[in-house]
């Protein structure tokens, strides 16, 4: 029976997930503010690039919660192959990174020297990969960590050192390392035993199952890529990648289902998933509302050159909460997935399974939205500015991902026979347009836009809080299930302190 706790687990999370946004918005802040768009372009080509890069991590991490779920001792051996693909990694990059350098305005110099950040990478999520298998809510603890270790170097190599897109890098890289620590402290009881070649000639031999998925992550991350080449320019990108930050906060409301994988693959009852979508719809609606609420004053604060990106903020709110449900529904669909717990199950075994089937559908999705958008910028490239290109890419993002959440839905319905609980969610959406209209209205009114990020962001934060705490207190009192929520966290906390 697994020991997992799902409400505890994806509290955990969630908590975590949204302190990291406030942590993280110092280093984005820095950054933005800091460096041109043409720089903050490159940087957001690079965190492209390492994605392409680790791709191939899924070949070790992808079983390793799996089995450390399930109690098999493969921790040390994963530790292991995931060293030795981090090289392979490497020499993609480099590669990679030569090659963009050459067909972009990018300084090539600068991209060849984010490849320290790949082994890096490789370690960190080989050791979050593990501690998902038993203790799930401490990797979010390894990604605060990652985020509050970030903002002080941001100001040492950015702010103070002026280092530009170098001084990023090195922030990125130096902020993981106590975040490698904390991860490698909690998984060392799991750390034991021999290294096992079954074990990696296992993950060698299934790999296509455990790469397969990232076919579609690839396609659906190659937009950052292919609008560079392109348009011959990253400036595009950044203003892209700033409505993504503002936008991007309702993905932390996935967090919530975040120990659900785990449970469900360690064999626990799935009565509590109609719950646990519940609670996700509740989180969603409140962060969607605040990043569409306040999508003018965000923009503004990452830099006054970036407030034009405001429509871009709205189509990628909605684009973030499909993939809110998708990631979540994926993750209850493949965690059900039995077949990889028969040694005897074959080719075919698998390519039914669940584990090829999803990633099929999603491949093709983000084939269709890749052909969609090299079409749609060849024919309007010299026709239409960089910013209506770049519109047009956000509603094929949003559009293209549609079919997709409508089919897991599907799935999620036979398999659990789970209901939305449109009563719960009719009452959050009532909540919110109560206490987030008229504070849009107060918010364009009476909310100053200082250049001065010191004297702008706490008056912003305080129109974000007046929001926050409405919608708290409103849905409490006209949500029994809510209250019950609440009063179980309230619970939670005093065993905790006991």
């Amino acid at each position: 029976m697994s020991n997992i706790r799902v409400t505890y687990s994806g509290l955990f999370f969630f908590v975590s997930g949204m302190i990291t946004i406030f942590t993280g918005l110092g280093f984005m802040l820095i950054i933005t503010r800091s460096l041109n768009p043409q720089e903050y372009g490159t940087w957001t080509l690079i965190t492209g690039l390492i994605l392409y890069v680790v791709l191939i991590q899924p070949i070790t991490d992808y079983w390793l919660t799996r089995e450390i779920a399930r109690g098999e001792k493969s921790a040390k051996t994963g530790i292991l192959s995931s060293g030795m693909f981090s090289s392979i990694g490497i020499v993609v990059f480099l590669s990679l990174a030569f090659f963009v350098g050459e067909q972009t305005d990018a300084v090539q110099e600068i991209l060849l020297f984010a490849v320290i950040l790949v082994p890096i990478f490789f370690l960190n999520d080989a050791l979050a990969s593990i501690i998902m298998g038993f203790k799930p809510q401490i990797t979010s603890l390894g990604k605060l960590v990652l985020e509050v270790s970030k903002t002080p170097l941001a100001i040492i190599f950015v702010y103070f050192m002026d280092f530009g897109v170098q001084g990023v890098i090195l922030s990125v890289a130096l902020a993981h390392i106590p975040s490698i620590i904390l991860l490698g402290y909690f998984a060392r009881e799991k750390i034991t035993g021999t290294i096992k070649q079954e074990f990696i000639k296992k993950w060698i031999k299934l790999s296509w199952v455990s790469l397969y998925p990232g076919l579609y992550a690839l396609f659906r991350s190659l937009d950052l890529l292919i609008f560079s080449l392109l348009t011959g320019s990253v400036i595009g990108l950044a203003f892209y990648a700033a409505a993504w930050s503002v936008s991007s906060i309702v993905a932390q409301s996935s967090l919530i289902s975040s120990g659900v994988y785990p449970k469900i693959l360690s064999g626990g009852k799935t009565d509590y998933l109609q719950d646990n979508i519940t609670k996700i719809f509740y989180f969603a609606i409140l962060l969607s509302a605040i990043s569409i609420t306040f999508a003018r004053p965000g923009l503004f604060a990452l830099n006054p050159i970036y407030e034009v990106a405001v429509p871009l903020v709205i189509i990628l709110t909605m684009r973030f909460i499909l993939d809110t449900f998708n990631r979540a529904f994926e993750e209850f669909l493949i965690g059900a997935e039995k077949v990889d717990q028969s040694s005897k199950s074959t080719f075919k075994n698998y390519a039914q399974s669940r584990l090829f089937v999803i990633p099929t559908v999603r491949l093709i999705q983000n084939i269709v939205y890749m052909a969609l958008l090299i079409v749609v910028i060849i024919f309007l490239n010299s026709s239409h500015s960089e910013f209506e290109l770049l519109t047009y890419w956000a509603i094929l993002g949003t559009v293209t991902t549609i079919p997709i959440t409508v089919y897991l839905t599907i799935l999620v319905h036979r398999k659990f026979k789970v209901k939305l609980d449109l009563k719960s969610i009719g009452k959050y959406l009532i909540a919110c347009v109560i206490i987030f209209a008229p504070l849009f209205v107060l918010t364009e009114s009476y909310l100053e836009y200082n250049n001065s990020i010191i004297e702008f962001l706490p008056d912003l934060l305080v129109f974000v809080g007046l929001g926050v705490t409405g919608y708290l207190f409103l849905t409490y009192v006209i949500d029994f299930k809510t209250r019950i929520f609440f009063n179980s966290i309230i619970q939670e906390m005093r065993n905790k302190l006991k």
